[in-house]
């Protein structure tokens, strides 16, 4: 599985050293959550920790919003 446009990029939990996973998922994070079908903001049952998706201070920032994955925003 390629992590093109990672929705959990705005995430304070994402490991960007290990591409593909977060402190929620350090073995990997499931496919529906690479693929942003999953939002992550809920527990899931296949995680190790209580971690859900938080954005970073600057994913608020309007001026880098054209840069974030929609996916990941708040509706």
């Amino acid at each position: 599985m390629e992590a093109i446009n990672l929705p959990c990029g705005t995430c304070i939990h994402w490991r960007p050293t290990k591409m593909v996973t977060c402190s929620a998922f350090p073995e990997g994070l499931p496919e529906d959550i690479v693929l942003g079908e999953n939002r992550h903001t809920e527990i899931q049952p296949s995680q190790v920790n209580d971690f859900v998706y938080s954005p970073v201070e600057w994913a608020n920032n309007p001026d880098l919003q054209p840069f974030i994955d929609p996916r990941m925003l708040n509706d």
